[in-house]
């Protein structure tokens, strides 16, 4: 029995680090997931067999693990999605303040051009 739990601890393993070889990559962790993974049908880790309490603290333990870290890698896609938005609002502020100078520089032109009555030349 023991190569069959080593087995599942296999299959534990290859889930946490997400390079599960049955199941889909990003397979959320539970006893059916190990159990399949490993090979066996879903259903076959019993909370009623005491030979599967360390295994099954085991995938409490790490699928408490991955909804934390899902939990952080949301919170952090929603703040960077945040300040992009930030930044976003910014590069239009400027791209607004930039034209409005490049309006000004225009007009400035004119004006110089009308005072001098005619047209622009360098000054040296």
């Amino acid at each position: 029995m023991a190569s069959v739990l080593d087995d599942y601890f296999a299959s534990l393993k290859r889930l946490k680090e997400n390079k599960p070889e049955v199941l889909p990559k990003e397979s959320p962790i539970n006893n059916d997931t190990v159990a399949l993974e490993a090979g066996r049908n879903r259903g076959s880790i019993k909370k009623s067999r005491p030979i599967f309490d360390d295994l099954i603290a085991a995938i409490n333990s790490a699928s408490s693990e991955a909804q934390e870290k899902k939990g952080s890698n949301e919170r952090r896609v929603s703040k960077l999605s945040f300040e992009k938005t930030q930044y976003k609002e910014l590069y239009e502020e400027s791209l607004g303040r930039e034209l409005s100078l490049i309006n000004e520089i225009r007009l400035l032109k004119e004006e110089v051009k009308r005072l001098k009555g005619g047209s622009l030349k360098r000054v040296k």
